[in-house]
């Protein structure tokens, strides 16, 4: 099946090249195998390594996100 309205792209290798492109631009901080425990403060999180300081946080937690999500107040009305 064709069509030129559509691409097929590599996922796992566009997600590598944005994962170089991130860490390598020494902006932000990837954690994998990394839980969220909970907040501390404001801009403190508690993790299964231990407790990370942060400015901006994103949620990419997956299927976990809406728990996430509650800790900072947020999607609250959706269980």
């Amino acid at each position: 099946l064709y069509s030129h309205y559509t691409a097929i792209v590599d996922n796992k290798s566009v997600l590598q090249a944005l994962e170089e492109e991130l860490q390598t631009s020494g902006r932000v901080k990837l954690l994998f195998n990394t839980r969220f425990l909970g907040l501390k403060n404001e801009f403190t999180a508690r993790t299964s390594r231990g407790d990370i300081k942060f400015k901006q946080f994103i949620n990419a937690a997956g299927a976990y996100a809406d728990k996430v999500a509650h800790h900072f107040g947020v999607g609250k009305e959706y269980y």
